[in-house]
């Protein structure tokens, strides 16, 4: 779970590559700004306290095992969902 927590505030190490996805080595016309970039931390950060809220007391009723697995759902599918953006250049 933490692991899944703790993953957005790692979102910085992936910046400085995401802004050279294109040109490798050097800027191309295409790539993605730092600032573009900065949008996706700050949606992440607003879902991650709506979540916490609206699903805390689910968490009561149902156990950290079924939180967990979604979690783990949601954390993976993420990773599934933003390797296909990346895939096809979309932010």
């Amino acid at each position: 779970m933490h692991l899944c927590i703790g993953q957005v505030y790692a979102f910085s190490v992936f910046n400085l590559p995401m802004t050279r996805l294109i040109g490798i080595t050097h800027a191309a016309a295409d790539d993605w700004k730092l600032t573009q970039l900065g949008w996706i931390f700050s949606i992440a950060i607003l879902v991650l306290g709506i979540a916490s809220a609206l699903t805390g007391s689910w968490l009561d009723r149902v156990g950290p095992r079924k939180a967990m697995l979604l979690a783990a759902a949601c954390f993976g599918g993420g990773f599934v969902v933003a390797s296909f953006g990346i895939r096809v250049h979309q932010l």
